[in-house]
């Protein structure tokens, strides 16, 4: 009895679901090209590649924040990631909601659900905007500062 080589082989189909994502996610969160040519070779991937665990932990660093052109699957993908709280992705939203569109508040709260999820400039930036804005808030922003980092924080009390 001959057995054929494809019997032989395993297929990606037999890896566990949560070991196909927890891989798809580590290519991701190295780059996010790599996550997009990832998802191009198979089903299984790219259905993988759109798992919220996915979507969190994706490097957007080599994305720019504002496209130039219109185009419908960026803006698709980005919302997803913010959708399923990617904190890269909400930090720049709130930098873009913030400082271009001037939607303050939805800024703030962006940039905040940011800092929430570990994003330390996130922290960095919300922390200086409110204590640019309200001073009465001045504690507030020094305890966010203080999240952003140990060296950012020192570099803000030294300029006292």
């Amino acid at each position: 009895m001959k057995r054929d080589k494809k019997q032989l082989l395993p297929s990606i189909q037999t890896l566990p679901k949560e070991l196909l994502t927890e891989v798809v996610a580590r290519v991701g969160s190295s780059a996010v090209t790599d996550l997009f040519n990832l998802k191009q070779t198979c089903k299984q991937l790219y259905r993988a590649g759109l798992d919220t665990e996915v979507l969190r932990r994706v490097s957007l660093e080599n994305l720019q924040a504002i496209p130039w052109g219109f185009s419908p699957g960026y803006h698709s993908f980005i919302r997803q990631c913010e959708e399923n709280g990617n904190p890269e992705a909400l930090f720049n939203h709130g930098v873009v909601e913030y400082f271009s569109t001037k939607e303050y508040e939805s800024g703030i709260e962006l940039l905040k659900k940011a800092t929430d999820l570990g994003h330390e400039v996130a922290a960095y930036m919300l922390g200086l905007i409110l204590l640019c804005i309200n001073y009465p808030l001045k504690d507030q922003a020094l305890e966010i500062l203080k999240k952003s980092g140990p060296w950012m924080f020192t570099i803000i009390i030294n300029k006292d």
